[in-house]
């Protein structure tokens, strides 16, 4: 019997002659650039220098921040006489009455007339619960004593409140001040029991000025 297909037995039919399969696709072995010429070669690249980092960034960065802003000069050098930063430690002194009431515990009565601070300056300035200033000066250019600093806050603490000053202080407060009844309020009054002299604080200097607060406590 012969190997070819027979054709077809229905008469009339077109008869299709059988073709072989085209060949399977193969991977081709040369470059599919144009022509078989290789691709060109892929263009070099140079290092480049990254820009260095600006002074800018260097000094303020979190491992090194800003230095603080330095201190006034000559506020490291400074130091209040022990009479004034001991407080009520080294003298009994109600602000309300005149220096002359003051008990001394282990200092002599002299002491008032030694330098409030040192080294010696011709200026102080006592800031009193952030609303009264106490300005303490020398006559002359002498250096100003422990005794004047506490005579002045005695002396301007006895002073008529100012009416910029009486509203700094909540209603109630002004209300007792005032004792119920309108009249001349002097500023130790807005003060409540707090008029027992606990000490000054040297928070600044400069040449030939000291800036103190008064610390007071319930007498």
């Amino acid at each position: 019997m012969s190997s070819r297909t027979s054709p077809p037995s229905y008469p009339n039919a077109p008869y299709i002659h059988p073709r072989d399969l085209p060949p399977s696709p193969q991977t081709p072995t040369s470059s599919l650039h144009g022509h078989g010429f290789p691709p060109p070669a892929a263009p070099r690249m140079h290092p480049v220098d990254l820009p260095s980092a600006s002074n800018n960034i260097s000094s303020y960065g979190l491992m090194t921040p800003p230095s603080s802003p330095s201190k006034s000069a000559g506020a490291g050098a400074s130091a209040l006489h022990p009479l004034l930063a001991a407080g009520a430690s080294a003298m009994h002194f109600l602000i309300t009455q005149p220096p002359e009431t003051i008990q001394f515990r282990g200092f002599p009565p002299s002491a008032l007339g030694e330098p409030a601070v040192r080294p010696g300056v011709t200026r102080v300035s006592v800031n009193v619960l952030g609303i009264f200033l106490v300005e303490v000066r020398s006559a002359r250019g002498v250096t100003v004593t422990v005794g004047d600093v506490l005579r002045q806050v005695y002396e301007e603490l006895s002073h008529q409140v100012q009416g910029h000053e009486l509203r700094c202080f909540p209603r109630d407060v002004q209300q007792y001040a005032m004792g119920g009844a309108p009249g001349v309020v002097r500023r130790s009054q807005l003060l409540g029991p707090r008029v027992l002299f606990a000490g000054m604080k040297l928070v600044g200097a400069e040449p030939n000025t000291a800036h103190c607060e008064l610390e007071l406590s319930v007498a």
